[in-house]
């Protein structure tokens, strides 16, 4: 699970009846991103489904390509050594021999801007669609108490490139989400984001609409290009 994204690609010199060709592209390897939404609840009251979600996409890197892992936020509930504590040594598991872990640290609830901070609209209108190289924006915290846990939105930027928009927080589901992480699998060859969602802590998967999809026609190649 080492590099970042363009890691999943590969170029390999063709070479014949000893003339050395120019060198060939290969048809570019799906590769999977690993999200997780918010993990507040399991650093402040259930630590080991934490660590069993990071110690699984771990065991896991190698036969699915997992290539990157994404944490959504909140990490904590409360910004207190304790809950630290747990999401600290729950993340290490990744972060060992990999490279580095840049993160937003804290929950913005608890250091009084979470309510005042642009809501999605307005982060769309005033950031998203304004840069074209912005491909998907994956979004937590959906909470109100209700199981509302999913969506998604395909929207057209200003410069006609379509943003790919996810939903996935399971925080109000039981002990804090029992594990459900997303699974993202990029197939630069046939153009798809398969999206799944899976809890190694229950062994279930989600299979609903707004919890397991594909999304075609998605310009992938060039990721590619760019290694």
């Amino acid at each position: 699970m080492k590099g970042f994204l363009t890691a999943a690609f590969l170029l390999i010199a063709a070479a014949t009846s000893g003339v050395q060709s120019a060198p060939v592209a290969a048809a570019p390897t799906p590769f999977v991103i690993a999200v997780l939404p918010d993990t507040q609840y399991y650093s402040e009251s259930y630590p080991e489904i934490y660590t069993n979600q990071t110690q699984w996409i771990v065991a896991n890197a190698a036969a699915r390509n997992i290539k990157f892992v994404i944490h959504e936020g909140d990490i904590t509930n409360l910004n207190t050594p304790a809950q630290w504590k747990n999401a600290a040594k729950s993340m290490s598991y990744l972060t060992a021999g990999n490279g580095s872990k840049p993160t937003h640290t804290g929950n913005p609830e608890s250091y009084g801007i979470g309510k005042t901070a642009n809501n999605g609209v307005k982060v769309w209108e005033k950031m998203v669609r304004k840069h074209s190289n912005i491909l998907m924006v994956l979004n937590g915290h959906m909470y109100d108490g209700a199981d509302i846990n999913s969506g998604r939105l395909t929207g057209t930027g200003d410069a006609g490139n379509q943003v790919y928009q996810m939903l996935a927080d399971y925080q109000a589901g039981p002990n804090g989400g029992n594990g459900f992480l997303r699974l993202l699998t990029f197939d630069p060859a046939a153009s798809t984001i398969s999206v799944e969602t899976y809890s190694p802590y229950t062994n279930e998967s989600k299979t609903d609409d707004g919890n397991k999809f594909v999304y075609t026609g998605v310009n992938l190649l060039p990721l590619a290009n760019k290694n």
